[in-house]
């Protein structure tokens, strides 16, 4: 009997907060990485042009409750701060939620799993979370703190001027 490698599968998740965001750009920079990953997309969710709470975003909540029935192995988001939550509380809150029906969060931009445990990931997950202007200090404190000599994090361009 021949075994046969399973498929990895996503969700990917679109968030647009103000219409200077490009929703184009969002599902190119995910597709082009799920093509490069071999990775089947197998449902598409979007809010647009929404600042509301994640519990008040219709696609999000269809896409948390549609993980019981597809299964998916991830869902790629372009940054982290697409996947909209308000601080690291309520991303820590998600990724259980995923965590327990075996969903891993990727952010497609650097390619990182947002899931893991581990103290850089926790680390940068919570800066992430932050509001980007007080991102840069917070990261760099952290950082020293826990002996992480080096951290990567993508600002979305609107909160880029310091």
């Amino acid at each position: 009997m021949v075994a046969t490698a399973t498929k990895t599968t996503a969700f990917i998740y679109i968030r647009v907060s103000t219409p200077s965001q490009e929703v184009d750009e969002q599902v190119r920079i995910i597709r082009q990485y799920a093509a490069d990953n071999n990775i089947e997309i197998v449902g598409q969710y979007g809010d647009y042009q929404k600042r509301h709470k994640s519990h008040q975003r219709h696609s999000f909540q269809s896409m948390l409750n549609d993980i019981e029935a597809h299964k998916p192995n991830l869902i790629l988001v372009q940054r982290l701060d697409r996947f909209g939550t308000a601080d690291s509380v309520e991303l820590g809150y998600f990724l259980t939620i995923l965590k327990r029906g075996g969903v891993r969060l990727i952010t497609a931009i650097d390619g990182k799993d947002r899931s893991k445990g581990d103290l850089e990931t926790v680390i940068v997950n919570t800066v992430g979370a932050i509001h980007p202007f007080r991102a840069s200090q917070t990261l760099a404190r952290c950082a020293l703190v826990a002996g992480v000599s080096s951290v990567t994090v993508h600002f979305p361009a609107e909160h880029a001027e310091f």
